[in-house]
This record gives structure tokens, sequence and C-alpha cells, in this order.
């Protein structure tokens, strides 16, 4: 076991989104006073359980996102303090275009803080690209604008965890009545007298994601595996002579990599452990009955084997227990689908393309997306990589890169797999036929012998009952590992991938720019995340529980 000083952990925060609207002229050193202090008490908007959590979770930060559309100078002057906390960030959610912003700004300065503002926003949303006198009367443009900040407020409302209202004003009062709507945690700023603050909780905070950071984050790796693993992962992901940009290489290398590095540890750690514990069970299983049947027929044994059954039955309850207590079955398929999702992340960080939002199948009893561990994470580690599209490079170049590299290796992948799996699946069906066959065998044996009262031994007898009564248990068993490790199932969704994955690699050969690249990205980042969330549902129902 390595010393802890010797291992590397991840560094996802825990983060809450906090949406801001609506403002107008206000002190700003009362109003940084102001949000400070609200800040202070946001872990009173989580329950007694969550606060518990944050308490107990020692490697996860707690930070935040400020969502706003920085049109107003309340809503600027929030978004600066927050963003001033350690790891905050802005999320600028644009209802126009970024010209038709800065020109409904009535100051130089109020458009070079906007501007500054906007800058340290990773990726701002555009909710209308085009500049809105090229779709929009001149007699119709404040109405225009209205409409698109309503449409912005709502969209900040939506898909923030908390939400400030700044003023008095009527659009900040509709954003407050439309979060109390969606049972949102609103806080009213207001400055009818002195500037103060009132809290209406909803349904509060949930931090049911953060134990899943936290285990993440806590998936230490020693440094000399985690330098030879990104090594060996960056040397199939890149080779000398993709002409690949040192800068996009060094991106993936740096931002990306490592992350899945954590991400495959995790899940190959926990698959060891839910894989070792069922081969445990169905093996005792099938060992406790064949300890049965020998007591049946040697009565001397009885006490002895009926000793090992308990034991072994036991045994199977605190197996299943510990790795149910562990979620090793759980904390596996959420890990491996993460890692998947990372790394099909490098190949479009690499050729300069958007990640569309993760999304987690709602069976696995994910009640609100934007609350899951997997995404949130995942969320995590995309804000820190800047994608750019390449710049003097040859299109065809990454076309080339991502045809060797990601689709050709994953046909392979997935061929072997699908032939791997099936030859498996074959052995243990064929296995589960034979002795079962043999359990036909003897049974038919015992009554051919016992009618014509032909034993001529008594030991026959016996090992042909017991063979009779064990037989069974194993084919059992047998079928169990079979369907535990889902062989069947896995080699058919693999042989459909590799069908699918071929005929996108003949459409990569018609690619002729960038533009196009990227649509195609998303159709394999789309596919790929298909694929991985069909494993994961079947993999969901191969839970680990006690023999029936």
């Amino acid at each position: 076991m390595a010393d802890d000083s010797e291992l590397l952990y991840p560094d996802i925060p825990f983060r809450i989104r906090i949406g801001v609207v609506g403002g107008g002229l206000y002190d700003e050193k009362e109003l940084a006073g102001l949000i400070k202090e609200i800040l202070s008490r946001i872990r009173a908007l989580f329950d007694d359980d969550s606060r518990k959590t944050l308490d107990e979770c020692k490697r996860t930060d707690l930070t935040f996102s400020v969502l706003t559309p920085l049109a107003k100078n309340a809503e600027r002057a929030v978004a600066r303090e927050i963003s001033s906390h350690p790891r905050a960030s802005i999320e600028a959610i644009l209802p126009l275009s970024r010209e038709d912003c800065l020109q409904s700004l009535d100051s130089d300065d109020a458009r070079k803080e906007f501007e500054e503002l906007l800058g340290r926003a990773k990726r701002p949303v555009l909710l209308r690209s085009e500049p809105i006198t090229e779709r929009v009367a001149p007699v119709d443009l404040a109405h225009a604008r209205e409409r698109a900040m309503k449409e912005a407020t709502r969209y900040i409302i939506d898909h923030s965890d908390v939400l400030i209202a700044v003023s008095d004003d009527a659009q900040a009062s509709e954003a407050a009545r439309y979060a109390k709507r969606k049972n949102r945690p609103v806080i009213e700023i207001s400055s009818s007298e002195t500037l103060s603050f009132s809290i209406t909780a909803g349904h509060g905070l949930s931090a049911k994601s953060l134990p899943g950071i936290e285990r993440f984050n806590s998936a230490g790796v020693p440094r000399a595996v985690m330098e030879r693993y990104i090594e060996h992962v960056s040397r199939e992901l890149f080779r000398e002579d993709d002409r690949i940009a040192e800068e996009a290489r060094s991106e993936a290398r740096e931002k990306i990599l490592p992350f899945y590095v954590w991400a495959s540890a995790l899940a190959k750690r926990n698959q060891k452990l839910y894989r070792r514990a069922g081969t445990f069970v169905y093996t005792f299983s099938a060992i406790s009955v064949a300890a049965v049947a020998l007591a049946t027929q040697i009565h001397t044994l009885s006490l002895a084997a009926f000793s090992v059954e308990f034991f072994l039955l036991a045994a199977i309850l605190v197996i299943i227990w510990m790795a149910n207590r562990r979620r090793t079955h759980k904390n596996w398929i959420e890990s491996r689908y993460l890692a998947e999702r990372v790394r099909s992340a490098s190949f479009l960080a690499v050729c300069g393309a958007e990640c569309s939002a993760i999304y987690v199948p709602p069976h696995l009893g994910a009640r609100d997306q934007s609350d899951d561990w997997v995404a949130m994470t995942f969320n995590e580690i995309w804000r820190g990589v800047r994608a750019s599209e390449p710049s003097g490079e040859s299109c065809q170049s990454y076309v080339a890169f991502i045809r060797r590299r990601w689709i050709r290796d994953q046909i392979k992948y997935h061929r072997g797999k699908w032939k791997r799996a099936e030859r498996i699946s074959h052995f243990l069906e064929r296995a589960g036929h034979w002795v079962f066959a043999l359990a036909m065998t003897a049974a038919l044996l015992h009554i051919l012998l016992g009618l014509q009262h032909r034993w001529h031994a008594e030991g026959l007898e016996k090992t042909l009952t017991f063979l009779a009564i064990a037989l069974p248990a194993v084919g059992a068993s047998i079928g169990g590992i079979r369907a535990h490790r889902e062989y069947s199932r896995l080699a058919k969704r693999s042989r459909n991938m590799t069908a699918n994955l071929k005929r996108l690699n003949m459409r990569l050969m018609t690619v002729r720019d960038f533009e196009e690249l990227h649509y195609l990205l998303r159709e394999t980042e789309e596919l790929m995340m298909e694929e991985a969330q069909d494993w994961m549902m079947t993999m969901s129902f191969a839970k680990l529980e006690p023999p029936g």
C-alpha cells in the first residue's frame, strides 16, 4: 500500500450554481458586504443530513458559480463578488449577441466592466447568436429585447440551484415568483429603505451528489502509476506521425487524461471487488448444496457438512452486505461511464469541438440530472478545458487522427470484446449443459439400478445420490455467473457497436472542413454515450443478490 504522501488525488469541488437577475444602482461596497453575508448563510439552505455530509466530506471543497446576463450594474457587482470566492466562476447567459448586449449598456465604464467579466466566463451561453437588428424591425426592438431578457431569466432560474433577485423592480419580482413556483430557494435583495435581503428556502439545497464526488476525490493513485498510465494512454492517443498541434496535445494530456486515469482506476477497483464477490457467492452456493448432499449420504459427516453449509451461507450474506455497503456495483458502472465520457472528451478537445451535456439514465435513480455526481464531476473536468478550433492545420490531418485513434481503435476494442464475451458465454453455456446432462444421467442410473435391484455397492448408490443433488446446484451456479457477468448481452452490444462504428468511419472519409468534422464528432460522441448508457442499463440489473 502506497504512503498517502505518494498518492495523487483528484480535486473536484462541489459547486452551487447561483442565478442572479435584476438590479439597479447600488453602493458596490455595501452590496459586496451583503453578498458575503448571503454566501456565509448558504449552508443554512441545506437540510440537517446534507449539512452533516458537508462536514464529513473533507476532500471536497464547496464553491459557487454565478449565472447572470451581466446586463445591469447590480448583476455585474454580484458576479464580481461571488467570483472572488476561491474556485468560483462566472457563467454568462447572454440573451442576445455579444454586440447587442454591449449596445444595450449606457456607458463606456459599463461596457468595459461587461467585457472584463465576460472574458472570465469560460463558455458564455448565447441564447441568440445573430444580431437582433438583422431579424427584428426597428419599431419592435425594445419589445424583442424585453422578451429575450425574460427568456434568459427563465433559463438562469431553470439551471440554477438558488436565485438571487436584486431590487424591487418588476423584472426581479417576476423572476422571484417564477423561481418560487419551481420551489427554488430564493434570496431577494431589497433597497426600499436600507439594503437588506430575505430568504425563501423552497425545497432547499441537496448534497446527495457530494458523497459520489468525495469518493472520486478519494481515489488516490500512486504518483509513479499515474505517470506511467498517463504516458501509456498518451502514447495510444498521440503518435509522432499525427499532425496535431502540440498545444492541443498538451491540453488533453494535462487537463483531461489525469481524470481519465482516476475514473478508470476507481472503476477497475470496484469492478474487481464486485466480480470477485459474485464469483464467491455463486461458488459458495454450489458448495453449500454439495455439503448438504454429502451429509444425506454419509451420516457421520452430517455435523461437519451442515456446519460448512452454515458458514458458507453466512459468508454469502456477509459478502453481499459488504459489497452493497461499499457500493461496488454502482461505483463501478458510474465510474466506468465517467471514464468513457472523459476519454471521448479528449478527442473533442483536441479538435476544438464542444462536448454536449452529460446525461445519466434515470433508472440509476437520479432524480435531477444536475444533482448527479457523475454529471457534476464531468462538468468540472470540462470547465478546466479550453477547446479552441485548430488554426493553420489541415482538417484532413484531424480527420485521419480521429479515424485512426478513436474510431478504428474502438472498432478493434469492440470486435475483441464481442468475440471474447461470446466465447466465454458459449463455454459457460456448454459447461452448464454438460453438468445438467450429468445430473440427468446420475438420476436415470439411480432409477434404473434401483428398479432392477442391482446395487452391488452401497458406495455407488450414495455417489449417484450425491451427484443427483449437487450437480443441479453446480449448473445453477454456472448459469448465475454467466448471467451475473452478462456475457451474452455484452457480446450482442459490442457486435452492434462494431457495425455502427464501421459506418461512421466511412462517413468520416467524406469530411472536408472543421464544421463538418465537429458535426460528426458530436454524432460520434452521442453514439459512444448511447453505448455507454446501454451498458450501464444492462449492468445495473446485474445486482449481487443471494442465489434463490
